[in-house]
C-alpha cells in the first residue's frame, strides 16, 4: 500500500459502486476490474493534482469479478510537454459483494465527532461476517483536508477495501473552510449528497437535510442555500420508486418526523411543509424502517409515538451515540423479522430488538 493513504472505500450510489481513492502524493490512477480500467471523470485528463480521486463503477461488473486493482503513478511535473513521471504502481483488493437473499448484516454508525478509533470498537462486531457498513453523517471537522481524509481511513480499516459501505452526510459536516471538499469523501449522484441505491437484497434512499438551522441564522452568516437544496430533493423524492427488493430502508441523519429531532418551536423547527412532504413521498416508498442519528441518544420513534411531528408509516431508529461511550447498531435483514443491536464500544450489548416491535422505553 506504498502509495496509498489508507485502503480504498466502495461506496454504494444507485446501482454502481463509487471507489474513493487517497494517494499519498499527486498523481494518477485508474481502477481495473476484470480487463476493463476505470477513470476518474475528468473530461478525458486523468487528474493528478487531487490526492482524493472517485472511480464510478458499475455493480454487475464488480460483483462478478469480486475483486479489482488500484494503479497509481508519480507525476513528478506536468509540464506542457513531456511530463516527468514514475512508474506504474497496483494494488489488487479482493471484494464480497451481497450475494444473500437473507439474514444481511449492516453496520450503522453516526455522530463520530472525529473519536474514529472508539468508533471502530463496535463497528468489529460482526467481524468477517458484515455485509454493509452505513457511516450516517457529523464525521468529524472540515477545516483540513486531513480531518476529510480521516473519514476514507476510518472506513478503510473497517471494511478493509473489501465490504461496500454507504456514506450519508450530517449538518456538522457543512460546516468549516472545507465543507465544500467533504462530497469528495462520498459517493454522491449528479453531485447531490441524497441518492436511492440498490444492493443485493436491499434496496433504499439516503436523504440528506443539510444543515438543521435555517439559511438566514447567525451560525451560517449567509453562506448556504439549504432552502432550495431541501426543495430540490423533494421533487427528487415525487420522481422516486425504489428498486423492488426485499428489503428497503432509508437513512437520514436527521430524525426530521420527530420532535426530538426537530424541536418543537425555536431554531431546529424548520421547513416543517417541506419535511412534512418528505414523509408523505417516503412513506409512498414502502420502506421498512428509517435509521438516523443526530440526537447524540439512542431511540425508537414509532409508527405511533407522541413525539411525531406527522404521521409516518415506518418505525425510524435513532441508532447512534457518542456520550459515554460509542455505540453503533449492528442490524441484520431477516424475512422472519429484521433485528437491531445497540453495540457499546465495549461489546456490551444495550437493547436488542426487531424493527417491527420496537423496545420500551
Amino acid at each position: 500500500m506504498s502509495f496509498l493513504y489508507c485502503n480504498p472505500n466502495v461506496l454504494v450510489v444507485k446501482n454502481n459502486y463509487e471507489i474513493i481513492v487517497n494517494v499519498l502524493e499527486h498523481g494518477v490512477c485508474y481502477v481495473q476490474v476484470g480487463k476493463k480500467k476505470y477513470y476518474a471523470n475528468n473530461t478525458g485528463i486523468m487528474p493528478s493534482v487531487n490526492l482524493v480521486q472517485k472511480f464510478l463503477i458499475p455493480q454487475k461488473q464488480l460483483d462478478a469479478h469480486k475483486k479489482y486493482t488500484v494503479c497509481y503513478k508519480r507525476v513528478y511535473e506536468r509540464k506542457s510537454y513531456f511530463p516527468e513521471i514514475g512508474e506504474w504502481e497496483c494494488k489488487e483488493y479482493s471484494f464480497k459483494p451481497i450475494e444473500k437473499d437473507d439474514n444481511v448484516n449492516m453496520i450503522y454508525t453516526a455522530d463520530i465527532h472525529g473519536k474514529y478509533e472508539d468508533a471502530k470498537k463496535p463497528a468489529g462486531y460482526f467481524g468477517n461476517d458484515m455485509d454493509l457498513f452505513v457511516v450516517n453523517g457529523d464525521f468529524g471537522e472540515s477545516d483540513s483536508y486531513e480531518n476529510l481524509r480521516l473519514l476514507s481511513k476510518f472506513i478503510g480499516d473497517v471494511t478493509g477495501g473489501n465490504v461496500p459501505a454507504l456514506v450519508g452526510r450530517g449538518n456538522h459536516d457543512t460546516r468549516g473552510p472545507l465543507a465544500e471538499k467533504v462530497t469528495d469523501y462520498m459517493a454522491t449522484y449528479d453531485g447531490r449528497a441524497y441518492f436511492d441505491f440498490t444492493i443485493g437484497p436491499l434496496s433504499g434512499v439516503v436523504l440528506d437535510c443539510g444543515e438543521d438551522k435555517l439559511d438566514n441564522h447567525d451560525e451560517y452568516r449567509g453562506l448556504n442555500f439549504f432552502e432550495q437544496y431541501r426543495r430540490d430533493e423533494l421533487a427528487f423524492l415525487k420522481k422516486l420508486k425504489l428498486a423492488d427488493r426485499t428489503f428497503k430502508f432509508a437513512v437520514c441523519h436527521v430524525p426530521f418526523m420527530s420532535v426530538r429531532g426537530m424541536g418543537n418551536g425555536g431554531p431546529f423547527d424548520i421547513m416543517p411543509e417541506t419535511y412534512k412532504a418528505w414523509g408523505k413521498e417516503i412513506d409512498r416508498l414502502g420502506i421498512e424502517f428509517m435509521i438516523c442519528g443526530h440526537q447524540h441518544e439512542l431511540d425508537y420513534v414509532g409508527i405511533v409515538d407522541k413525539r411525531n411531528k406527522f404521521p409516518h408509516s415506518y418505525p425510524v431508529i435513532v441508532g447512534a451515540n457518542i456520550h459515554g461511550g460509542m455505540v453503533c447498531s449492528a442490524v441484520t435483514f431477516k424475512k422472519s423479522g429484521t433485528t437491531v443491536k445497540f453495540v457499546h464500544e465495549s461489546g456490551k450489548i444495550l437493547r436488542e430488538f426487531t424493527v417491527k416491535d420496537g423496545y420500551e422505553r
